[in-house]
């Protein structure tokens, strides 16, 4: 049988352990920040024709024809292409359930509301309220 001491000296091992890997998260998500600026910059850069309308998207979605995957599902080809159908693995299980197609519409709907569209979806990022936004953000997804 163990001494109290023993027991409070392991929960604080176990909180400092924690509080470890939120400081290592919270330097993550700086670095996150940091590459997705640099992957916006690269994105409008790489096509000016579309005036960065890609740039908030390209931090999480790849939006090169080809490359490596990031941490959501590729966007070249998403006009017409079946929910959930990429190679990618990441799909929340509402999202697979969605069904249909990614049409202009369902994807502006999407964009507009993630949550209130498909919920339970995995999607993190806030909503694209401006209308206008979500027509450049399509009209830029269409010549992908």
């Amino acid at each position: 049988m163990r001494g109290v001491g023993y027991v409070y000296a392991v929960a604080s091992l176990v909180v400092l352990g924690l509080a470890g890997q939120w400081a290592l998260k919270s330097e993550a998500r700086v670095v996150d920040s940091h590459i997705a600026s640099l992957d916006g910059q690269r994105y409008n850069t790489a096509f000016p024709d579309q005036q960065g309308a890609l740039a908030r998207c390209a931090t999480c979605h790849r939006v090169e024809p080809a490359g490596p995957e990031r941490s959501a599902p590729p966007l070249p080809g998403i006009l017409g292409a079946k929910v959930a159908s990429s190679a990618w693995f990441g799909y929340s299980p509402a999202l697979r359930a969605k069904g249909g197609s990614w049409t202009r519409d369902a994807l502006d709907t999407y964009l507009a509301n993630p949550t209130a569209a498909v919920p339970g979806t995995f999607k993190t990022l806030s909503p694209v309220a401006d209308a206008a936004e979500r027509g450049r953000i399509l009209d830029a997804l269409a010549k992908l």
